[in-house]
């Protein structure tokens, strides 16, 4: 009878434990799985309250409540510290946020460090994911800012929404704005967010003293831990421990500096690093643009005492830029160009060329007005003999008054034309592209002054090429070492042939899951192709003429050739998925498409890339659909 009382009594003991631990493994799963949804914080720790409590109390009655940056959940939680409580703190990277408490009415669990460990597990997941959520803030932040600061036409307006974001994503107390003086030997801060600033706040370049100093003339981000430890820090903020100092640049040359200080020691790091030198980049544009604006400004009141026809190339010149910042397409901005300086310049032709640094030459982008007969050349950035190699190794402008008569013309690039001039189009101090402008024989040669105002176009081309630059960062989806289900070559164009892309996807999925860089450009929304196909880190592209931050319009080819042509540029030997032929079809001409369809065959072969392309053999003519076949590699199901 004994014997039966005491097996009894232990059955109980292990299943009461074993519930115990299914309450716990319930907990946690749930938590793990709503902290995945777009919550508040408020909403995730009223959701752990309620799972930890039902998995704690279990057998003795217990409340868990969580204390975060002074509030308290649940808010009428009575229970005080005792010594019938467990705790655990809510903090990461050094960062405390708050505590975790679970109060026991009666006795303390009988296995206390189960329990502890437990308590300590969802207190870690409630720090990571407040460390994730902060992060998705900040760089919200960051993103918003930047776009406004770009936009923003005056110094205090610009300095005032830089210190509104570093308030948003840094821990500090103080930060200034501080631009090198014209002398090039002194800094000094132009703005303050306590207000400390003017004449007196100004630093020698040269001197050994001082952190922004430092950072100035060296070009480098500095994070000073603590500054009663440097001996280069100069006394700013009252009681400062810790201070960031990024240097803002424009084409490689440090314009100025933003500095930042805090009364905590370790207040900065890497990462703050990383969003302070973003807001560094947007106000080096913006002051770039504020000087390009100026710069316009100044030039169009002295032409206003000008002749007509000089007044008639700045206006065509502001209504050019003006034009650029209307558009979002890649094409429409280079027909813009080229369009603007024919008719402002009134000259027989214009031709944009971009420089291709992979392959290492001088391509044809757009001409406008007559032709030179240069359409689709590509120019060797090694061969010395031509004029246009010249201007681009020595950025500057060259004017042939005289094409058949000057030296420095050995070989004629174009024909007819009695005078020519090439002008780099430079950003950061290196030259992207060129503009030839020409002018067949019987006319003037192009002066002096006509350079000058092409060399404003240049400027605002530099600055619509950046612009419109949408830089797709190759990410390595996974890295599986299986086996590949679908092993495809590089340099080689491959078409999947079905109803429904479902098959390409599949293809595509198996490519960039085993260490190959992919891009998808799709007609699917990016959240419905990211759910279905689980991609996480690989970019996706969506064809839509709505105007967002991940979407390009299918009717700017142009443009998507040179985004494709970019990330194949940075990952070689990477998968590009392309969905939405039938899409591009409707919305260009097959003729137009097959154009586009060459384009990126040469970007595949040039970067030694793969493209994967899908369509419905139904929806095409028997002529269409060979057309398409020769150009491509069939997959057969």
């Amino acid at each position: 009878m004994i014997k039966s009382t005491f097996v009894d009594s232990e059955k109980f003991h292990h299943e009461r434990t074993l519930k115990g631990e299914m309450h716990k493994l319930t907990c946690l799963f749930n938590i793990s799985r709503e902290m995945q949804e777009d919550i508040s914080i408020e909403e995730v720790c009223r959701r752990i309250i309620g799972h930890l409590a039902a998995a704690i109390s279990y057998p003795e009655p217990a409340e868990p409540v969580i204390e975060l940056n002074g509030f308290r959940f649940p808010p009428d939680a009575h229970f005080k510290p005792s010594s019938h409580s467990l705790h655990a703190s809510i903090a990461r990277a050094g960062v405390k946020y708050g505590d975790l408490w679970v109060y026991f009415r009666n006795a303390m669990p009988l296995n206390l460090p189960a329990e502890q460990n437990f308590i300590g597990s969802i207190a870690e997941s409630l720090s990571r994911w407040i460390e994730r959520r902060q992060g998705e803030e900040k760089l919200k932040a960051i993103h918003y800012f930047s776009q406004q600061i770009v936009q923003s036409g005056d110094m205090p307006t610009i300095s005032s929404m830089v210190f509104d974001c570093a308030a948003k994503v840094l821990r500090m107390e103080d930060c200034q704005f501080l631009l090198i003086d014209r002398d090039g030997k002194t800094i000094s801060c132009v703005a303050s967010m306590t207000g400390e600033c003017g004449e007196k706040v100004r630093y020698p370049l040269d001197s050994e003293k001082g952190i922004i100093a430092w950072v100035a003339r060296k070009g480098e981000s500095l994070v000073v831990p603590d500054v009663t430890k440097d001996r280069r820090y100069l006394p700013g903020l009252k009681d400062s421990r810790s201070e960031i100092t990024i240097p803002m640049k424009l084409r490689n040359r440090v314009i100025g500096v933003l500095d930042a200080e805090s009364t905590k020691i370790n207040a900065f790091d890497e990462r703050d690093i990383a969003l302070f030198s973003t807001l560094a980049n947007s106000a080096a544009i913006a002051i770039e643009n504020m000087r390009l604006n100026s710069e316009l400004k100044e030039y169009s009141q002295m032409l206003e005492t000008k002749v007509d026809e000089k007044a008639w190339k700045i206006e065509t010149l502001l209504k050019t830029s003006f034009s650029l910042r209307q558009t979002t397409s890649w094409e429409t901005g280079l027909d813009t160009i080229v369009n603007g300086i024919v008719a402002g310049l009134k000259i027989d032709a214009a031709a944009l060329f971009l420089v291709n640094e992979r392959t290492q030459t001088l391509d044809f982008a757009r001409g406008g007005g007559e032709t030179m007969e240069v359409e689709n050349l590509r120019l060797s950035l090694n061969d010395p003999s031509l004029v246009a190699i010249k201007c681009i190794k020595e950025k500057r402008p060259i004017n042939i008054h005289d094409a058949s008569h000057d030296p420095d013309v050995k070989i004629q690039v174009g024909r007819n034309l009695s005078s020519f001039a090439w002008l780099p189009v430079m950003s950061h101090r290196e030259v992207i592209g060129a503009i030839c402008i020409a002018n067949h024989e019987g006319k003037v040669p192009i002066d002096d002054d006509d350079i000058k105002i092409l060399t404003l176009y240049t400027n605002i081309t530099a600055l619509f090429l950046e612009n419109q630059r949408y830089l797709v960062i190759p990410a390595i989806e996974n890295n599986l070492k299986t086996e590949m289900k679908y092993p495809l070559k590089s340099l080689t164009c491959y078409l999947v042939l079905e109803e429904k892309a479902d098959r390409v996807f599949d293809i595509f999925y198996d490519q960039i899951s085993h260490g190959i860089p992919g891009f998808c450009v799709t007609r699917l929304p990016l959240e419905k192709i990211k759910e279905k196909y689980g991609f996480e880190k690989t970019p996706v592209l969506s064809l839509s003429h709505m105007a967002a931050k991940d979407n390009v319009d299918p009717t700017d080819m142009g443009k998507l050739v040179h985004i494709v042509s970019e990330f194949l540029n940075m990952a070689e030997g990477g998968s590009v998925l392309l969905d939405g032929l039938e899409y591009l079809i409707t919305e260009n001409d097959f003729l137009k498409v097959i154009k586009f369809l060459h384009s990126l065959a040469d970007a595949i072969t040039t970067y030694r890339g793969r493209l994967l392309l899908s369509m419905n053999p139904e929806a095409f003519s028997a002529v269409e659909l060979n057309i398409i076949k020769r150009e491509f590699t069939i997959l057969a199901p």
